[in-house]
């Protein structure tokens, strides 16, 4: 076990024991020390967004996702699931184009999550909302 996995571990124990600022900065101990550790970059994303640091944690899977593209689940859903709120949030605000694009990149990201009828349905009804 190197130095970075060391950092790892211990911010997955800081993170069962809720402290996200430790856990934060445990994780990016680990990433200075090996940049292409997609997990850590996951981990510290997960951590930065239970502080309400949306904008860290979403570069942060940003980063997971394109270090290893479907190698980390979580960050790949994460992502999707940002990316989702995101578009909703367009919806709401009038700015289709973007929504869509939003749908389009989670949609990349997780298909099946996607295609959910509880999923499709709210989109579509705020797409094409009924008179």
């Amino acid at each position: 076990m190197n130095e970075g996995d060391c950092f790892y571990n211990l911010g997955v124990s800081f993170g069962h024991e809720e402290n996200w600022v430790k856990a934060i900065s445990c994780y990016t101990k680990a990433i200075e020390i090996n940049p292409s550790d997609y997990e850590a970059y996951g981990n510290r994303g997960v951590a930065y967004s239970l502080i309400g640091d949306m904008y860290s944690a979403l570069k942060d899977f940003e980063k997971s996702v394109e270090i290893k593209p479907g190698g980390n689940s979580l960050a790949s859903f994460n992502l999707a699931n940002y990316y989702y709120e995101h578009g909703l949030s367009c919806l709401e605000h009038g700015n289709r184009e973007e929504a869509l694009q939003m749908f389009d990149r989670g949609k990349q990201l997780n298909p099946g999550w996607f295609n959910l009828e509880s999923t499709k349905g709210k989109i579509a009804n705020l797409l094409h909302p009924k008179q």
